[in-house]
């Protein structure tokens, strides 16, 4: 009631609407609402609100429905104004502003505020006086700025005349954005098509390389909150945050994978749809930029991945592939196999120094083992020596050809001085084991090598064959072969080289004493050279081991001996029986020595067995055909090795037997057994006294008494003759 009388009095007198308060808004919203809005009342209300200093929203829902009764423009140009004294932009202001510009009203701002709130998607005309406005003078947010150029612009052909006054503002705002490192569709196409070669220098391609490349990710899940870029040659991967269900991401490579997250550390391959879009295609601005970024990644990973069809090193991107190859940022087995390729174009081109440089970051871990040794065939064709040598030393020699470790091995031969290196050596020997030596290879190895025994052989062969001398190698093939037990087939002529040099005393006897071991204790056939070498090394009065004597005397016991042999034989016998060292084969030597008397008239049963076994006979003397007597055992003495002798005198018509059991582990094994008759002992010895006692025996048997009588005086004479000769004190 109070609006209606209200209003009542101010149709009665529309003068009395002098200001607009409260009060005074509400009675005109009152009558707005219900359609009895007068436009004399009209007018005193544009009259009142064009005084307004500040934005009212009350006052614009009075003016929007005042404007909807009675379309005057004087109503419009005061939405406007208050609209713009508001600062009130967006896309729900823009009729307002539309069909302000429409109406052609003098309103300062009025072509900013109708540019702010343009719908996105807005496909209309844009009146040409705003075009003209615009091309004079514009402080538009940049967004704003770049669709209105971009509009210009694509309609440059229609608007030919207005497009002229635009070029160099488009261009100066072209280069500001840029330099801002700003991306959007609008700003995209003006990269695209304004930009020239003569705008481009250093500072303007670093900021471009990034956008040129930029992709707008698009989604409608309304949890997706940034975006996780990865690539499949890089290890690092880069966020981006989302704003209004979209982001602007750079992708070098088609080879890459986009992930939403939800802001929290979620990252979704499943369950959150989105839109990749390029917003720049850059065929044509890259070449302009490529002089300047030389060093930026991105580009390097576009300029060798996505811009070829195939991955291959060329001249206008060698650089940027050993760039990445560089970097830490790409993965480590894409970057091994960048390296060898870069490699090989700055061979190939003959472009040396970027090779040495090159080269010289590169470390064997850096590329795969099978292009190893292409990388050391380059280190040491570019004299790179010592670079070749660490690689070697890291990975050895295995990968690489023999010709260049030759090559390499020869240049190192040239500046090494006399001494000994091991990884010098074993390249050499590598060398040698493919084929590829020269005098100098094995001249050197043979000087310094220690390897394996079979190395060491076949360095040998190959030595002596080329002339070389062999004497440092024969050494220690011979010490490294008594040590381990192991020997090649030729080592007796390895030993007879290695003598032939000179010869360690020591060597000599310890070679000589494992030969004389293996003839005595595992009856092998050995070389007369041996003998021989015992020989020398007797006259020389070297020190060897007793078992050389004991293989002499078993080597020419059976053989014709002249005067050297024999003499030696019996100081051998001496020696031997001075040990208390008696073997049965001494009945070879009766003669040789005044010693062997006391073993004249001895039978004796020798036992081989292992160094240190206890071995006990078991044995009963009983004259043939007799019976009922008891086993004697006795433990058999270790001759030498585990040849063990037990000692017996034998008559005529006795006989031995015996049996021998050895000790184990489970009680005693027996292992040999045996009868032994008089007529089984050997030979007869005639000067002995046992002997003749026998031979009595013999005559008595077979009725010979002349023989007996004789006998019997040589017994008693030989027995007078001790007695009176040796006297015990």
């Amino acid at each position: 009631m109070i609006y209606m009388e209200a209003w009542n009095i101010l149709c009665m007198n529309p003068a009395m609407l002098r200001k607009l308060e409260l009060f005074e808004e509400q009675v005109l919203c009152f009558a707005v609402k219900n359609g009895v809005m007068q436009e004399e009342i009209l007018l005193q209300v544009v009259y009142l609100a064009g005084q307004k200093r500040n934005y009212s929203e009350s006052l614009f829902r009075i003016l929007k429905g005042c404007y909807q009764l009675i379309p005057h423009k004087e109503v419009l140009h005061e939405i406007c104004t208050l609209l713009i004294k508001g600062n009130r932009s967006g896309e729900a202001y823009f009729p307002w502003y539309q069909e302000g510009v429409e109406e052609n009203l003098r309103i300062t701002r009025l072509y900013e505020y109708y540019m702010m709130s343009l719908p996105r998607n807005f496909d209309g005309e844009l009146p040409k006086m705003v075009l003209l406005y615009f091309a004079y003078r514009s402080d538009l947010h940049y967004e704003t700025t770049a669709y209105l150029y971009a509009y210009v612009h694509r309609r440059r052909e229609q608007l030919a005349d207005i497009y002229v006054n635009y070029m160099a503002a488009m261009e100066r705002f072209v280069l500001e954005q840029i330099g801002r490192g700003r991306i959007n569709r609008d700003l995209a196409y003006l990269y695209e098509n304004i930009l020239t070669l003569s705008m481009i220098d250093e500072q303007t391609a670093r900021s471009l390389v990034s956008l040129l490349f930029m992709r707008e990710v698009r989604t409608e899940a309304g949890n997706a909150k940034e975006v996780l870029l990865t690539y499949a040659c890089r290890s690092d991967g880069k966020r981006f945050p989302m704003t209004d269900s979209r982001a602007y991401v750079p992708v070098y490579d088609n080879d890459c994978r986009v992930l939403l997250g939800d802001g929290a550390g979620n990252f979704f391959t499943v369950g959150m749809e989105y839109s990749l879009e390029p917003l720049m295609k850059p065929g044509r601005l890259a070449p302009m930029i490529a002089p300047f970024v030389r060093n930026h990644l991105g580009y390097a990973v576009y300029a060798c991945y996505a811009k070829q069809h195939t991955f291959t090193v060329q001249e206008d991107n060698v650089d940027l592939f050993a760039l990445l190859s560089l970097s830490e940022r790409v993965e480590e087995e894409e970057k091994k196999k960048i390296r060898p390729m870069v490699v090989d174009f700055y061979y190939e081109k003959d472009r040396m120094r970027e090779l040495d440089e090159y080269l010289d970051t590169l470390h064997p871990e850096d590329v795969n083992r099978h292009d190893r040794g292409k990388i050391v065939r380059f280190l040491v064709s570019r004299g790179m020596y010592e670079k070749a040598c660490e690689w070697l030393r890291r990975f050895g020699p295995y990968d690489v050809d023999a010709k260049t470790l030759l090559k390499l091995g020869s240049r190192l031969l040239a500046l090494t001085e006399t001494e000994e290196e091991p990884l010098l050596a074993g390249m050499l020997l590598y060398v040698v084991q493919k084929g590829k030596y020269d005098d100098n290879v094995l001249e050197y190895l043979v000087k310094w090598f220690s390897g394996s025994i079979g190395q060491m052989y076949d360095i040998w062969k190959l030595s002596d064959a080329f002339g070389v001398d062999t004497y440092r190698l024969c050494e220690r093939m011979l010490i490294q072969m008594l040590y381990t037990g192991v020997r090649v087939e030729d080592w007796l002529d390895i030993f007879r080289s290695y003598v032939k040099g000179g010869g360690s005393e020591r060597v000599r006897a310890a070679f000589v004493s494992a030969c004389c071991y293996d003839y005595v204790l595992k009856d092998e056939d050995t070389d007369f050279y041996v003998f021989e070498s015992v020989r020398r090394l007797a006259q020389e009065d070297a020190p060897f081991h007793p078992v050389c004597r004991i293989a002499y005397l078993r080597y020419y016991a059976d053989k014709e001996r002249d005067a050297v042999v024999q003499k030696l034989c019996g100081v051998f016998l001496e020696s031997l029986l001075a040990q208390g060292v008696v073997l049965p084969f001494y009945r070879k030597y009766f003669g040789c020595v005044p010693q062997l008397g006391a073993y004249l008239d001895k039978t004796m049963v020798e036992y081989r067995t292992t160094t240190g076994a206890r071995v006990m006979i078991h044995y009963m003397i009983q004259e043939e055909g007799a019976g009922g007597e008891e086993y004697t055992h006795e433990e058999m003495r270790d001759m030498f090795g585990g040849i063990c002798v037990r000692e017996f005198i034998l008559f005529f018509g006795e006989q031995l037997k015996y049996y021998i059991t050895e000790e184990t582990e489970n009680g005693e094994l027996l292992v040999v057994s045996d009868v032994i008759c008089k007529g089984d002992a050997g030979e007869d010895i005639p000067e002995g006294r046992f002997s003749i006692l026998n031979d009595i025996m013999i005559g008595k048997t077979l009725q010979d008494y002349d023989t007996v009588n004789d006998l019997l005086f040589a017994y008693f004479r030989q027995e007078h003759m001790v007695e009176q000769i040796f006297t015990v004190r």
